[in-house]
């Protein structure tokens, strides 16, 4: 057990390494001037031995001749293997070289694409702030255009509202004080009329899902021109409110106010005549709509015109 411990020992040991701690890191300065005053000593008693014997110089040249061949011969061998060895470590300098330059390339359009992506963002976001700029800008000419309508509303309701109690030559007509009434709407204004009655006639709500209708833009037109008309007794319209959505239920319409707005829709979008300035497809393609959203077919009386502007909408579209 002892001597197998101690062979292990003796072979952890590094004897440099011992020499040095004995002679060198114990000794001190004591080591080296011993060792000065020893070789010194040793060129002496070599150099008086050898120096009658003339040969020696000729032993020292030949040594000196056959040391120099052989480090010559290993110092070609090793400038081989180190060329070699260069030539490897500069074929990976130019392989890292490569990929460094492939993931600059990378790197580069990476960095492009990145600035691409920033610059849509912004122009994405500018968009945005612009869109949101406008929502003001557009509930004030939504406000501005229904109090309009009911500034019109409001000058015709005098001649409406004329006292029933004339007779004879005094006696006022209400079939054709409808009609006037409604001829003076704006056309936004008759459409809405249109929508109410419809839906008196279908027995179909008024839900704010009929604000997709481009030209109905909502349902605010709507709620003020209802309120309006039932005030007037044209219409009885009720407004129910439920989970925070607008219900319109119309059960009552005057039999003079059906004909008159039919009239007037004839009158204005389905009569050719020069007398009435023409208004663009789109006006007629919302009233086709508004009659789909009711599930109901026009009056006979402009059946035709209406299936004709629809037969060259579906044309128009295809």
């Amino acid at each position: 057990m002892d001597k197998s411990s101690g062979s292990e020992v003796k072979d952890r040991m590094v004897w440099p390494k011992v020499v040095y701690e004995i002679f060198v890191n114990k000794s001190g300065i004591h080591f080296f001037y011993i060792a000065s005053i020893l070789i010194a000593l040793l060129v002496v008693v070599i150099s008086y031995k050898f120096s009658e014997n003339n040969n020696l110089v000729a032993y020292i040249s030949f040594a000196a001749t056959i040391s120099s061949l052989i480090l010559a011969t290993f110092a070609i061998f090793y400038a081989v293997y180190t060329n070699g060895e260069l030539a490897k470590s500069l074929s990976n300098v130019n392989d890292g070289a490569e990929i460094i330059g492939k993931s600059s390339k990378e790197l580069r359009s990476s960095s492009e694409n990145l600035n691409v992506t920033s610059k849509n963002i912004g122009d994405s976001m500018n968009d945005l702030i612009r869109r949101i700029d406008d929502i003001p800008r557009f509930i004030h000419e939504k406000i501005e255009l229904v109090n309009s309508n009911v500034e019109k509303i409001s000058n015709n309701l005098e001649s409406f509202q004329a006292p029933k109690s004339n007779v004879g030559s005094n006696k006022i007509n209400l079939d054709s004080n409808t009609s006037e009434f409604i001829r003076s709407l704006s056309v936004i204004v008759k459409i809405y009329s249109l929508v109410i009655l419809l839906s008196n006639k279908s027995g179909k709500f008024i839900t704010e899902d009929i604000g997709n209708i481009d030209v109905l833009d909502g349902i605010l037109g709507l709620l003020t021109t209802s309120s309006i008309f039932s005030s007037l007794g044209l219409a009885d319209v009720i407004v129910n409110k439920r989970r925070e959505k607008n219900t319109l239920v119309v059960s009552k319409v005057l039999p003079d106010f059906e004909k008159a707005v039919f009239d007037e829709i004839e009158r204005r979008f389905f009569t050719e005549s020069d007398d009435i300035q023409k208004l663009p497809d789109v006006y007629i393609q919302d009233i086709v709509e508004i009659f789909n959203y009711f599930d109901e077919e026009p009056p006979q009386q402009y059946s035709a015109m209406y299936n004709y502007y629809v037969a060259t909408l579906t044309e128009n579209v295809e």
